[in-house]
């Protein structure tokens, strides 16, 4: 296992490195960092010691995503520039989403009053991954805003939805009067599909062809029960993995 450490302080670079946990050299100083601080870690990982040598991105994405939650401040950035044949997995390229439901989803200017606040928090929305993203952006809008309009609330629904579609491999999502279809990719996972369509019985089927997908029939609030169907969805996957 070999290990460079690279600290910027102070204007300058101080670098030591390190093999099997033992410095190869003492600290010194190889350059200037001007006005740029903190520290650099570069490690490779050593095939006698370590079973698994190549990482997965979603195994550290998860891990670090658990480790920003404990420390509230703090901005982690995980970039992947590995070619795609050294990742040690089969590149998918990034599932376009299209969610088509009857909702108000929008800022209003009554509500959040300058447009590029407004821009800015589109943005935001539009980067929510997890419960957990969803939750902070709830309470960030209740905070700094007061209580959200519907139309606000449909907004931060709909963008969960779409990072659980991502989750489920659904590429579309249309409704149409009291009926939604979830339409798959090549991706679907067939048990966990089969098991939530057993739960919903006669109000629920798969459909097979171009796109297999799921045709829902409901009654109530469309975007309560799509994520309703999408948690439970997601759910299942998840245990089979």
């Amino acid at each position: 296992t070999h290990m460079t450490a690279n600290v910027f302080r102070n204007g300058k670079i101080y670098q030591q490195e390190y093999s099997c946990g033992k410095p190869l050299y003492s600290v010194k100083e190889i350059g200037d960092c001007g006005e740029q601080t903190g520290t650099r870690q570069t490690f490779w990982p050593d095939s006698t010691i370590f079973t698994v040598t190549t990482y997965k991105y979603e195994t550290l994405q998860n891990r670090l995503r658990e480790l920003a939650y404990l420390n509230k401040g703090i901005n982690i950035v995980l970039t992947d520039n590995r070619p795609e044949q050294e990742k040690g997995e089969t590149y998918r390229p990034p599932l376009e989403i299209t969610v088509d439901v009857r909702a108000d989803a929008y800022i209003p200017d009554t509500y959040v009053e300058y447009e590029q606040q407004r821009i800015d928090l589109y943005k935001k929305i539009a980067t929510i991954e997890t419960e957990q993203d969803y939750y902070d952006m709830q309470a960030e809008f209740l905070d700094r805003f007061g209580d959200l309009p519907q139309s606000v609330s449909n907004l931060i629904d709909i963008s969960l939805i779409k990072s659980m579609c991502r989750i489920c491999e659904i590429s579309e999502l249309v409704q149409k009067e009291n009926v939604i279809t979830f339409s798959f990719t090549d991706f679907a996972n067939p048990d966990a599909v089969v098991k939530l369509i057993s739960e919903y019985d006669r109000c629920m089927k798969f459909v097979s062809g171009a796109k297999s997908s799921i045709i829902y029939k409901f009654s109530g609030d469309p975007i309560q029960n799509i994520k309703i169907i999408l948690q439970k969805l997601s759910k299942s996957i998840q245990e089979s993995q």
